[in-house]
């Protein structure tokens, strides 16, 4: 059975405000348009889709979109939903799809879940939408604002995208109404016809983005998550012991380097700087500054920190790979993880920390080194 899609694109979003359409926004890093067709051209029941843009967005469409196979040439709008979405169909025909789903671009967060809901359900029926019950009291009111009658919620449901169809019975139900553009979504057409449409079950995170606190309360479902990874290697020289994750670990052996070489911290600093995009170390710290010889390597974590709260991240997790012969590591690792939850402020379960060799090959199969690998992973919301 093939399945088609026409993602509905052609609005300005007024209503959000500012100089582009709302589908081209940037939310966490993408375009709203570019997330919601990910999850279309990646849906295994998915066999085109084909996107109905405004009459002069084809540079912004051009600038945000990568080709795919399942990814049909734009089409322009019209001036009224209800045009636009024909403008899609019409666009369909060569493909012969069975089914087709019409979907707001300005809804990112649709699930494949959803998906197969609205697609099982035309297996019996016409037409299927994904909608919400209503659950607060609803009131109509004048002109005045006054409040004139409570309206019972009984069998009110809030209708929500992609709504699904066969085919050839959409596209003759906007043939025939194609001179009568006041239907506000493609439910309406085919009850006008008398033709049975059912309700699935939708989805609250499957909100259409519109005003621009919605752009704030979407980046509460999709988080800007970054990970970035540090990697450093301290010489071991013979001495009274070293600095690993600010725990002292007494011994034979030493650590050099400009501060007290904790490489573990430095690596995992770096990790964090990474994940911001605020350079390295040495940029901050560099070694030929004097006054960082001998310092305490968890000041730099802390500055790594600091300096990612004010950009507005959160640590996640941070995992760290010590990498050596020697010294052995296993009976510090309890005294490892309570400093670090006490420097980073997360729980231990966020916290990975583990020690490896490298099979007695090379400088650190010799026992001349020590290497540390971190990643941090830092949300922005």
């Amino acid at each position: 059975m093939k399945v088609a899609v026409v993602i509905v694109a052609g609005g300005s979003g007024n209503r959000l405000g500012g100089e582009l359409p709302k589908q081209y926004y940037y939310l966490n890093g993408q375009a709203i348009l570019c997330q919601t067709l990910e999850v279309f051209l990646n849906h295994s029941k998915i066999t085109d889709v084909v996107v109905v843009i405004g009459k002069n967005d084809g540079a912004h469409y051009e600038a945000c979109i990568h080709l795919h196979a399942k990814l049909l040439a734009p089409v322009k709008g019209g001036d009224t939903r209800q045009a636009s979405v024909f403008s899609g169909l019409k666009a369909l025909k060569d493909k012969k799809p069975d089914l087709v789903l019409v979907h707001d671009a300005a809804r990112p967060f649709v699930s494949g879940e959803l998906i197969d809901r609205v697609i099982h359900q035309l297996n019996e029926n016409a037409g299927c939408i994904p909608a919400l019950p209503v659950s607060d009291t609803v009131k109509k009111t004048d002109t005045t604002k006054r409040i004139t009658a409570t309206i019972s919620r009984d069998h009110l449901w809030l209708a929500q995208t992609p709504q699904g169809f066969h085919y050839p019975m959409l596209l003759n139900a906007h043939e025939q109404f194609k001179e009568q553009f006041h239907f506000t979504d493609d439910a309406s057409l085919f009850e006008a016809l008398g033709l049975k449409v059912v309700v699935c079950q939708g989805d609250a995170k499957n909100i259409k983005i519109t005003y621009p606190e919605d752009l704030t309360m979407m980046t509460k479902f999709s988080p800007d998550v970054r990970v970035g990874s540090g990697f450093d290697v301290h010489q071991l020289i013979p001495g009274g012991g070293m600095m690993i994750l600010g725990v002292f670990i007494p011994g034979t052996l030493a650590l050099k380097g400009h501060s007290d070489a904790d490489v573990a911290l430095h690596s995992l600093t770096d990790a964090i700087f990474g994940a911001i995009g605020d350079g390295d170390i040495g940029t901050h710290f560099p070694p030929t500054d004097p006054q960082w010889r001998g310092a305490d390597s968890t000041r730099f974590l802390l500055y790594a920190l600091e300096r990612m709260k004010q950009r507005g991240g959160r640590l996640n997790h941070v995992d760290i790979t010590l990498i050596g012969e020697k010294p052995k590591f296993s009976p510090y690792r309890e005294q490892f993880l309570a400093s670090l939850e006490t420097l980073l402020k997360i729980s231990p379960e966020r916290i990975g920390i583990k020690a490896t060799t490298t099979e007695k090959l090379g400088f650190l199969g010799r026992g001349e080194g020590l290497a540390v690998q971190a990643t941090a992973t830092v949300i922005f919301e």
